[in-house]
């Protein structure tokens, strides 16, 4: 419900109760870290200390050990867009180091959500996903020292092309797509800010029921437009059920691949010492065109059940 800090570092971590009508800030604890890094797992290995598949009755117990990469989600909604600042972020990064000695950080971008209650608001959203690419893009890291390799995952990006078709096939009127979204970040400055213009249809959201704080935006949830702005309902599609949490059914293959190869860009091939920035970065931006965009993905890669879902 926040983002680690030396602030809300405590003794002990305790989770933070939804139902509360309040915000409550949580602490988190080194013993979580600590717990984490030195949990034991069971595994056989070789001579040349590499894992086996099948399990002996030699097999052995391992620490965890330190982690090879993070991924971090802000988590906008417990926080205020004013409360996710580029010192925080950092901050979080560092201390994601410190605990658990991470190599690479990979963060994903804001999409839309039910906290996202007006225009200026939306805005907000979109600084933010800037600030994390401008990050990402300075970061300025010493070799042996402290994290490495800052990536992007564009999920606010790949949502907002969805949301766009989506709400095109419920007949709103919306701004075209630019084709330049579908090769991320190839902006020196980001995304250059497409999805700000004309987004009024975003924010069109049911009628406020008792006991929903937050009604959901009807392009995000709606598989059919409801007929009448009295009506509080409608057939729900299969990209969120209620306007905060997304589909992992349909959403959630891409969201994995794209890890998967933003992990890649770093780990496979030559080792990680051995990598540019240059070189890095095309292989990020390849990752988020390929998979957090709507473009279909290669055929070939699709086996005969429901894998990755693209329009």
């Amino acid at each position: 419900t926040d983002l680690i800090s030396e602030r809300n570092m405590g003794k002990v971590g305790r989770c933070a109760k939804e139902e509360l009508d309040s915000k409550q800030r949580v602490r988190w604890s080194m013993e979580q870290s600590m717990e984490l890094v030195s949990h034991q797992y069971s595994a056989n290995k070789d001579e040349n200390n590499s894992t086996l598949t099948k399990v002996s009755p030699t097999t052995a117990s391992f620490p965890v050990g330190p982690l090879d990469a993070v991924v971090m989600r802000i988590p906008h909604g417990w926080m205020d867009i004013p409360d996710i600042t580029r010192e925080r972020l950092v901050e979080a990064i560092h201390l994601a180091y410190e605990n658990l000695h991470v190599q690479t950080v990979i963060i994903t971008t804001l999409p839309l959500n039910n906290n996202v209650l007006d225009a200026s608001m939306w805005e907000g959203i979109h600084n933010i996903n800037e600030m994390v690419r401008d990050i990402a893009r300075t970061w300025a890291s010493v070799p042996g020292q402290g994290v490495q390799w800052i990536l992007v995952q564009e999920f606010g990006n790949f949502t907002n092309q969805i949301l766009w078709k989506n709400a095109e096939h419920l007949g709103y009127m919306i701004p075209l797509i630019p084709k330049a979204t579908q090769q991320q970040n190839q902006q020196p400055n980001g995304n250059g800010g497409w999805e700000l213009s004309g987004t009024d249809f975003l924010l069109d959201r049911f009628p406020r029921r008792p006991k929903q704080k937050w009604p959901p935006s009807i392009p995000m949830v709606c598989a059919k437009k409801p007929s009448s702005p009295q009506e509080i309902n409608c057939p729900r599609n299969k990209i969120s059920t209620d306007g905060m949490h997304w589909c992992i059914e349909t959403l959630g293959p891409r969201y994995a691949a794209s890890i998967a190869c933003l992990l890649g860009c770093v780990y496979n091939g030559k080792g990680i010492e051995k990598r540019t920035s240059e070189n890095v970065r095309h292989c990020e931006r390849e990752c988020n065109e390929r998979f957090m965009s709507i473009v279909p993905v290669d055929k070939e890669w699709i086996a005969g059940e429901i894998t990755l879902f693209s329009y």
